[in-house]
């Protein structure tokens, strides 16, 4: 199998090398770092009112563990279930058949456009911080209206927008985040790699991460904090077939 960097960059390939032979040391680091607060935020348990009537996971540890604010959330998920379109499953609150108010991608779509205008604002007054953080949840809401990540035009359209927030708050990030074109025997992705502060580049831990079929490369920036801690960089990146990356082939596990 051969790896290969469309964009040239200052890491050469004998360093990211190196830096796999010594990233399980540092895994380990990590994984002792995060461990440390895995009982707060590693739970996926919604809340009573929402274990029934969705047919969606509300994964409110998930979501807040990413950065959400709960409230807002809340809000755009009490709108879906009032909602009085008709249901796809009537005793599926989620499953508004009409795009628009109370549908699931629209809702959720609605509270990223107000997180990203809050963004732009902040970005503007010269508050960096602050805007990195809307922009970062108005990725998370972007992420969750495509969610489960089917292809028709409103959840294609949300994710794009969550791609597009990713970014813009990756250049606020400690080191500005990068996105890498690579390419495995033929097969092309994009990829997300966050750097730490104090580390030289020409020798380093890399970590890989992927999600799986339904958590994007867009929701990893509280574990990209915890590997950094460690010295590590982290290159995250989707599954083939979800996020960035088209439409999957029967050669899934060999590029995966």
């Amino acid at each position: 199998m051969k790896l290969a960097l469309k964009k040239k960059h200052p890491l050469k390939r004998h360093w990211l090398i190196q830096g796999a032979l010594i990233c399980g040391l540092f895994f380990i680091a990590a994984s002792q770092t995060f461990a440390s607060g895995t009982e707060a935020v590693s739970s996926e348990a919604a809340p009573e009112s929402y274990q029934e009537n969705w047919w969606r996971s509300v994964r409110k540890g998930m979501w807040t563990w990413e950065g959400a604010d709960w409230t807002v959330v809340e809000g755009a998920l009490e709108r879906i279930k009032s909602a009085s379109g008709k249901r796809r499953y009537q005793d599926k609150f989620d499953t508004i058949i009409d795009y628009g108010s109370g549908h699931w991608v629209y809702e959720w779509s609605r509270i990223g456009e107000e997180a990203a205008k809050q963004a732009v604002k902040l970005e503007n007054s010269g508050d960096h911080k602050a805007a990195r953080t809307l922009f970062l949840q108005a990725s998370i809401y972007y992420t969750q209206a495509s969610y489960p990540h089917f292809r028709d035009k409103h959840s294609r359209a949300a994710l794009a927008k969550a791609f597009e927030m990713y970014r813009l708050a990756g250049q606020y990030f400690s080191v500005p985040m990068e996105q890498w074109e690579m390419e495995v025997d033929g097969a092309s992705f994009k990829a997300f790699i966050h750097f730490p502060t104090g580390v030289s580049k020409r020798s380093m831990a890399v970590i890989l991460k992927t999600g799986g079929m339904d958590v994007l490369s867009t929701e990893f920036y509280p574990l990209s904090k915890t590997i950094n801690k460690t010295g590590a960089a982290m290159i995250v990146y989707d599954s083939p077939g979800t996020g960035n990356d088209g439409i999957v082939d029967e050669n899934y596990d060999k590029h995966h």
